[in-house]
């Protein structure tokens, strides 16, 4: 019987020789699926600062921990998230993000998935991004939420699995 897949959180320090590395273990490992991944230049390019989710069985993530730190990683922090959230980002005229987001916030209520936070931007007053943290409920499998998203066609989103407490 395979074990059960879950997300887990990942900080990690390296050098840039040993960053070299990671995206040839990424793309061998067994996880199935990578979100959120950032990775940060620090002190004159001379170490990467890596953040990712992974959603992988128990087995498949040990093993992918002990082949970042025979990598020459250095594992910060790894967090199997329990109550993962979802983070959702919809793109698109500002005015169309603004008229959707009393909406979508209901939608969300509705299906179980609770808004954690939720956050609009727009730079040049035309093209936004609203960004909205929910509880762990996935809003992809909610019908209304896909119901939604079809009559505004006009706008894109993505959801990912996040750590609700690195949402900036």
């Amino acid at each position: 019987m395979p074990g059960v897949q879950k997300y887990y959180s990942t900080k990690a320090v390296c050098e840039f020789e040993a960053f070299s590395n990671f995206k040839r273990i990424l793309s061998n490992s067994n996880s199935t699926e990578f979100y959120n991944l950032k990775i940060t230049n620090i002190l004159n390019h001379k170490y990467y600062h890596v953040k990712f989710i992974t959603k992988a069985t128990q087995e498949d993530y040990t093993f992918l921990c002990q082949q970042l730190q025979n990598a020459g990683l250095i594992i910060l922090d790894c967090i199997d998230l329990v109550f993962n959230a979802y983070l959702l980002k919809i793109s698109g005229n500002l005015h169309d993000c603004v008229d959707i987001q009393e909406e979508l916030l209901q939608n969300l209520l509705e299906y179980g998935a609770i808004p954690l936070k939720t956050e609009l931007e727009s730079v040049d007053l035309c093209t936004a991004d609203l960004k909205i943290l929910t509880s762990s409920k996935n809003p992809l499998h909610s019908i209304s939420f896909m119901d939604l998203m079809r009559r505004k066609s006009d706008l894109k989103y993505s959801v990912t699995p996040t750590n609700s407490s690195e949402f900036e």
